[in-house]
C-alpha cells in the first residue's frame, strides 16, 4: 500500500501505518486475516503484528476466530458517530429532520442528504423507502462523486478546469453505465446546469437510479439532496414529481440552515 500524499509534512511512520490500516477497512470493511493484511499493506511482519495488537487492544479493531480475522471495532463506530454529530451541528436545524421525513413520504423512495468531501460524497442523512426494493445507502458511506447524482449536482457549480484538476483519472467503473472519462463527466455537468437537477441511471449500482438537486446555504455550500429508486419504478412522470419534491425540500432546507444553524440534524 502506498501512503497518501500529505504535502510538505513528513508523516510519523507508525502513525501513518495505523491510519493506512484503518483506511483499508474503511474502504472495504470485510474481515481480513493476518496474511491478507500483510499482503495488502506490504508492512514488515514484526511491524504489522504490533500495530494490529495495539489497534485491537484499543478497540479500533476486533479479533475474531478462527483465523484469526480482524475487523473494525467499536471505536471506529464511536469516532464516526462523533464526526457525524459535529457535522450535523454545523449543518443543522431541528426543521431539517422533518423536511427529510416529509420529502421521503412525498416521493415514496429513499431520500439522502450528502456533502462533497474530496473526490467523494459522504452520506449525512438517509430516509429509507418503505418499498421492499430500495437502495441500501447508509449514513457515513462514501461514493465517488463522478458516479453519483448528488456529486454531479454539487459539481455543476464548478468550472470545467476545476473538475478536470479535482479528479484522479481514469475513473473506476462501479456499474454498467459509470462515467469513466472526465470529459464525459463535464458533458453531464452541462446537462445538469441546463436541467437544474442531476440524474444517474446505473452509474453507481446496476438497476438503481437517482435524482438530485444541490442545496445552498452560507454554512453548507457543498450539499445535495436526492431520491434513489429501482429503475423499474422510473418514468418521466415520476421523475418530474421527484424533482418538484426535491426542489421544494431544497428551499426549505436552505431556509432552515440559514435561519437556525445551531441544532443538529438526526
Amino acid at each position: 500500500m502506498v501512503a497518501p500524499s500529505v504535502g510538505a509534512v513528513t508523516p510519523v511512520k507508525s502513525a501513518d501505518r495505523i491510519l493506512q490500516i484503518l483506511e483499508l477497512f474503511t474502504a472495504d470493511p470485510r474481515p481480513r486475516t493476518y496474511s491478507e493484511l500483510l499482503s495488502e499493506t506490504g508492512f514488515p511482519k514484526s511491524s504489522l503484528h504490533g500495530l494490529l495488537a495495539t489497534l485491537t487492544a484499543r478497540s479500533w479493531l476486533t479479533e475474531g476466530r478462527p483465523g484469526p480475522t480482524y475487523a473494525l471495532g467499536i471505536k471506529a463506530l464511536e469516532t464516526g458517530g462523533a464526526y457525524l454529530g459535529a457535522n450535523m451541528r454545523e449543518l443543522g436545524s431541528v426543521g431539517v429532520q422533518q423536511i427529510l421525513d416529509q420529502v421521503a413520504t412525498d416521493v415514496g423512495e429513499t431520500v439522502n442528504l450528502a456533502r462533497l468531501h474530496g473526490q467523494d460524497i459522504v452520506y449525512l442523512a438517509v430516509r429509507r423507502s418503505l418499498h421492499a426494493l430500495s437502495l441500501r445507502s447508509a449514513v457515513g458511506a462514501r461514493l465517488p462523486a463522478y458516479a453519483s447524482a448528488m456529486g454531479k449536482a454539487m459539481l455543476a457549480s464548478w468550472s470545467d478546469a476545476e473538475v478536470r484538476n479535482h479528479f484522479d483519472q481514469p475513473f473506476t467503473a462501479l456499474a454498467r453505465n459509470t462515467v469513466t472519462d472526465v470529459e464525459v463527466l463535464i458533458e453531464h455537468l452541462g446537462q445538469v446546469r441546463d436541467l437544474g437537477y442531476a440524474v444517474e441511471f446505473e452509474e453507481a449500482t446496476d438497476g438503481i437510479g437517482c435524482i438530485a438537486v444541490p442545496v445552498s446555504a452560507a454554512n453548507a455550500e457543498q450539499l445535495a439532496i436526492s431520491a434513489s429508486f429501482p429503475l423499474t419504478r422510473h418514468n418521466k412522470q415520476m421523475e418530474n414529481h421527484v424533482v418538484d419534491c426535491l426542489s421544494t425540500a431544497r428551499e426549505h432546507i436552505y431556509t432552515a440552515l440559514t435561519v437556525d444553524p445551531t441544532v443538529e440534524i438526526s
